[in-house]
């Protein structure tokens, strides 16, 4: 499942903002919560936004110089709330202020009691979080993009800390009901199954009384070739969206299919312990294709996901540094058909 994210800000004044956020984070490969798209509810507007609030992964705050509105029942406004329901629940809390320079219309400033529960709002944000200021959509959305995917990257980072790789000659894992196949991985090879729960490898023989997949001489993961099926499922993809692009000639979709074939040669290699990174990297150049396959591709956006994907592809630097280059042409290949 994607990792949704709320978005909480003033509804008027921010339209644009929203939009194009909510755009980038989709394109992303996340899944973005705007109350804005939901339908008229049966329970009160306040009650239904927090209920969002608490059954999202992260909250993301959008404030510019308008407070929002206050109910009859209530002494903040609904946007003051849900930021307050995160925090509660303790979700990951990520703010962004209007850049107090930036030319804002004047009919979208509160004035009187709003502009000064707004300044004390602000001033609780700026104590409790490292917030960051904004300018335009497209500002915004890139800078949403680059704190949200760090923090998916540091979470990355405490998993791979917190996981355990195996001791010595022997390991015990639970794999009722996984099938293994000799040859399936490449880091390792099974050669035969000697019994029920037993593996017999090369120089290692593992009990398994844990689920998940062994590779032999690295970390236990159970998400490993479901990643290396969802990479080569989402290239196989793009390849074929490629082949209709509507503003690419033939020799541009022959060279883009070409960069795309390499990038999946280059991912079915990853080790397993670096499997999730390479899984974004796939969906970011779906993401990125999806985006040209219009008649009239928004090029702010293009440029947005393409960063996005060379950010992902940076994660792989470290172990596998061509990945990198090829997605760093074919954003620019994608760039210079679009304009």
């Amino acid at each position: 499942m994607p990792i949704s994210v709320f978005i909480s800000s003033t509804s008027q004044d921010l339209l644009n903002h929203r939009a194009i956020v909510s755009k980038a984070l989709l394109n992303a490969g996340f899944h973005p919560v705007d109350m804005a798209n939901f339908m008229a509810r049966p329970e009160g507007a306040t009650s239904a936004c927090l209920k969002e609030v608490a059954s999202s992964d992260l909250f993301l705050g959008i404030y510019a110089w308008r407070y929002g509105f206050i109910p009859e029942d209530a002494e903040i406004s609904i946007t003051e709330q849900e930021f307050v329901e995160a925090e509660k629940l303790g979700k990951p809390c990520f703010c962004f202020l209007v850049d107090e320079q930036y030319d804002w219309p004047e009919v979208h400033r509160e004035k009187g009691i709003g502009a000064r529960l707004l300044r004390d709002f602000k001033a609780r944000i700026n104590a409790k979080l490292v917030r960051t200021t904004f300018t335009t959509p497209d500002d915004l959305a890139t800078k949403v993009l680059a704190s949200i995917q760090r923090w998916e990257r540091e979470q990355a980072s405490k998993r791979i800390e917190n996981e355990q790789t195996l001791p010595g000659d022997r390991a015990v894992f639970n794999m009722q009901g996984v099938q293994i196949k000799a040859g399936t991985f490449s880091q390792g090879s099974v050669q035969n199954i000697t019994g029920p729960f037993t593996v017999d490898m090369s120089e290692t023989t593992i009990e398994v009384e844990r689920g998940g997949t062994y590779v032999s001489g690295d970390q236990f993961s159970g998400d490993f070739r479901d990643a290396i099926v969802n990479i080569k499922s989402q290239l196989d993809h793009v390849t074929q969206t490629v082949e209709v692009l509507p503003n690419f000639d033939q020799a541009g979709k022959e060279d883009l299919i070409r960069l795309v074939g390499k990038l999946k040669q280059q991912l079915e290699k990853v080790p397993p312990e670096s499997a999730q990174d390479a899984e974004k990297v796939s969906k970011r150049v779906k993401a990125l294709v999806e985006e040209v396959n219009v008649d009239e591709p928004d090029k702010e956006m293009i440029k947005i996901t393409g960063e996005s994907l060379k950010r992902a592809a940076q994660n792989l630097a470290a172990v596998m540094p061509p990945v990198l280059a090829i997605a760093t042409q074919i954003v620019s290949h994608v760039l210079k058909f679009v304009g």
